[in-house]
């Protein structure tokens, strides 16, 4: 046994100083990315636990051959050095260090090259300049780690693997399973809890879908009563999200001139202007600023929602109004797997996804087809669409870094700003603002704008506030600190042309709000409780949870910001108001706080749920809807009678296009139908040819009405239908009022207007009355 121990002491001894030094050299740069990342107060315990993580894992290279062992600590030195590089340049932008998640977004860096080179620093050198000056000494040395031991590497092995367990195990203990950061953690261990998390993927808890209901419930009024309710109703639906607008841009001039005149002109007729809306989104950047604006769900923290809910069968705006009759479409002048968006768009309900793949590239600036070559492109598409459409944009030319041809700068900046980071930034949105300007005019020019509602927001924040350099060009231009409150505040404009409505509303409200606040100004009631969000135009109050950029459990509502502490302690938070910035007691924000990680979870443990096929909740779970396009339609109750009674029926997609004109030979055939009027179908011909006559054997339609195939196409009035119909009530002995006066009564209801082409849905309407009166 001593002679053993004595063996171990020897070449462990040697093994074991190389691997100290190596890990020492990683801890130290780890400590300073650590310092980078403001992660100053990570507790002994944690940085006594990052020193053994790295110790443990340099053990592994004892498990090697020996003539690997050196390759071995060089590779690993390597590795741990590229894992820290990452770390801090993706917290240089997002944050948070880089995940085991990214490995799903890695493949999106190509497309964002010159953002992330912007992201590096010439001081980023020094995590990597001494790599080749230790393997130099090694060289010359010829410096070598050998075994003495034939059973060394297995208890080297178990050694490593028993360490990284053990702090697996502790973390576990030792963490708030609601947040982790890397001032919990320390960096090394942040990404061992990570990975853990990845592959463990425990339950979530703190879920409670009851409270959340009744907070809910208690917000609810009766359609009838809501502000704004259906007024852009059956109209054809623009939504642009535009990349990098931040708020402060709106009404904002620079050197007299200002940044984005269209937006403002918008601002200040015929819309709904929303000046404390905030952006809401996880890993996925501009792909979840769409998730979250479609979903009213949070976006994933684990990896970006497109790929995390791909083909997971969600409830979204554009399949709400699909539900109405709608056709879709999204807009995108990149790659059409740019965030895996063309696998995902289908179950999101956008049926058609027009990118560079069918573009014309005539204009590229930074990631892809220009603003003004993407509007210019679309309007050709939407001359080819079944209206009512839904159309969903996403811009591209005002991406960070904000470098755009001089020829295409409309504000000249010459003074403090030229060629800084903001002036760079606000050069690109008023490109934005130019191109949006004159797709306007094509809409108008199309006949497209009247009857449209044009929806406008921001994905999420374009200067970054961390940065000081950009923080002081940001406070000196807005003469004050810039802070979260601009950094995470995007616009949004919703214009109903012609609606006459001129309003800013200032209840806090985020990107999990744009879903509802939607549905209530097209007229539509959600099919399910589970929306997130709220209506903001009938919101009693706001609130808006955070989970990226600021920790989770971190939110705004309409008095107060609340930060939660990146270690992770509620008692280390920071508040402050709203309007005054002035410190706020955090007594006052222990319920939020609360509220948003509760929420976050909720929203998380619901689309997971769907995720594994396993719904615990259904979108209208306790109503038969016989087609997909009749919800909370006018008409819907007399078309589920009317399709009872197999008096009319759909078409193949299972949709009834109640807004659509009806055929003269299908009316008949439906009036017939109502009114229990025998028809020999087996005389062969023309489907609709036994309808027609048995309608002139009963003097309903006379023999010139309806005798060919060109007739039997042509869509009906109101004023022929009505006439139709009075003559057909005649023939029936079951009524005892007069026909002429059951036509009046009828007319009147319905607030028919007989110059009109009748429509499905009011066919079904006239003939239920009929048929009930």
């Amino acid at each position: 046994m001593r002679d053993i121990i004595n063996k171990l002491r020897e070449t462990y001894g040697k093994s074991y100083i190389w691997i100290l030094l190596f890990a020492t050299i990683t801890f130290i740069k780890v400590f300073v990315v650590q310092t980078l990342m403001e992660a100053a107060d990570i507790s002994l315990w944690f940085i006594c636990i990052n020193f053994l993580l790295i110790f443990g894992i340099y053990t592994i290279t004892l498990v090697l051959p020996d003539r690997w062992r050196v390759p071995g600590l060089f590779l690993i030195y390597g590795l741990l050095s590229t894992v820290a590089f990452a770390d801090i340049v993706h917290f240089r932008y997002f944050r948070v260090p880089i995940s085991i998640y990214s490995i799903y977004s890695a493949g999106q860096v190509s497309a964002v090259g010159d953002s992330v080179k912007s992201l590096i620093k010439p001081g980023d050198i020094f995590l990597f300049i001494d790599i080749p000056i230790v393997a130099f000494v090694f060289w010359i040395k010829k410096i070598a780690i050998k075994a003495s031991l034939k059973d060394e590497r297995i208890i080297a092995l178990v050694t490593s693997i028993l360490m990284v367990f053990s702090i697996s195990y502790l973390n576990g203990v030792k963490v708030d399973k609601n947040m982790y950061t890397v001032n919990q953690l320390g960096l090394l261990n942040y990404h061992l809890h990570d990975a853990v998390q990845f592959f463990k993927q425990d339950k979530l808890e703190d879920v409670s879908m009851q409270s959340y209901l009744d907070r809910r419930n208690g917000n609810k009024k009766r359609i009838e009563d809501l502000k704004g309710y259906g007024i852009a109703k059956g109209r054809n639906v623009f939504v642009i999200q535009v990349e990098a607008l931040q708020n402060f841009v709106i009404n904002k001039e620079i050197e007299g001139k200002p940044i984005t005149p269209v937006l403002n002109s918008l601002v200040n007729k015929d819309s709904f202007y929303f000046d404390k809306y905030f952006q809401q989104l996880g890993r996925g950047n501009t792909s979840d600023a769409e998730f979250v604006s479609h979903n009213s769900m949070y976006a994933s923290m684990r990896s970006f929602s497109y790929k995390e809910y791909e083909g997971v069968d969600l409830y979204t705006l554009p399949n709400a109004l699909k539900a109405k009759g709608y056709s879709t479409i999204a807009f995108h002048g990149n790659d059409p797997e740019f965030w895996n968006r063309k696998n995902a768009y289908p179950a999101q309900g956008l049926d058609k996804f027009i990118s560079v793949d069918k573009l014309n590239s005539d204009e590229v600036i930074g990631l892809g087809i220009s603003d003004g070559s993407l509007f210019k492109q679309s309007i050709d598409y939407y001359k080819e669409l079944k209206e009512p459409f839904y159309s969903f944009s996403v811009t591209l030319t005002s991406h960070h870094p904000f470098v755009i041809p001089e020829n295409f700068k409309g504000l000249n900046i010459q003074g403090e700003y030229k060629d800084t980071m903001l002036g760079n930034y606000v050069e690109s949105i008023n490109y934005f603002d130019t191109v949006l300007g004159e797709f306007i005019e094509e809409l108008k020019q199309e006949g497209l704008y009247d009857n449209s509602v044009i929806a406008i927001y921001g994905d999420h924040f374009g200067l970054e506030m961390h940065d000081s350099e950009i923080r002081k060009q940001a406070s000196s231009f807005l003469n004050r600190e810039y802070n979260y409150e601009d950094l995470l505040n995007i616009p949004l404009i919703i214009h109903v042309p012609g609606a006459g409505v001129e309003e800013t509303i200032s209840t806090t409200g985020g990107q999990l709000d744009f879903f509802p606040t939607m549905l209530n100004i097209m007229g539509v009631a959600p099919s399910s409780d589970f929306l997130m969000g709220q209506d903001l135009l009938n919101a009693e109050e706001g609130f808006v949870a955070q989970q990226n950029v600021m920790n989770k459990g971190s939110f705004i509502d309409d008095e107060k910001i609340f930060e939660m502490s990146s270690d992770g302690r509620f008692e280390n938070s920071k508040a402050w108001s709203l309007h005054t910035g002035e410190p706020v007691d955090l007594d006052l924000c222990r319920e939020g706080y609360e509220r948003a990680i509760q929420d976050i979870n909720l929203s998380n443990y619901l689309a997971d749920s769907y995720v594994k096929g396993d719904k615990v909740v259904e979108v209208d779970k306790d109503k038969k809807i016989t087609f997909s396009d009749i919800l909370d339609h006018r008409s819907e109750e007399a078309i589920e009678y009317m399709a009872e009674k197999e008096i009319v029926s759909g078409h193949s997609d299972s949709r009834f296009y109640p807004d659509n004109p009806i055929k003269k030979s299908e009316f008949l055939k439906i009036l017939l139908s109502a009114l229990g009027i025998d028809v020999d179908t087996s005389t062969g011909g023309d489907w609709w040819a036994p309808y027609a006559n048995a309608a002139t054997e009963k003097n309903i339609i006379n023999d010139a009405e309806l005798t060919n195939s060109s007739q039997a196409d042509e869509f009906i009035s109101t004023e022929q239908a009505l006439i139709w119909l009075e003559k057909a009530v005649k023939e029936d002995d079951t009524f005892d009022l007069d026909p002429g006066d059951v036509i009046d009564n009828i007319s009147k209801d319905l607030n028919l207007d007989s110059t009109e082409e009748l429509t499905r849905g009011l066919t079904a309407e006239i003939l239920y009355k009929v048929m009930n009166r």
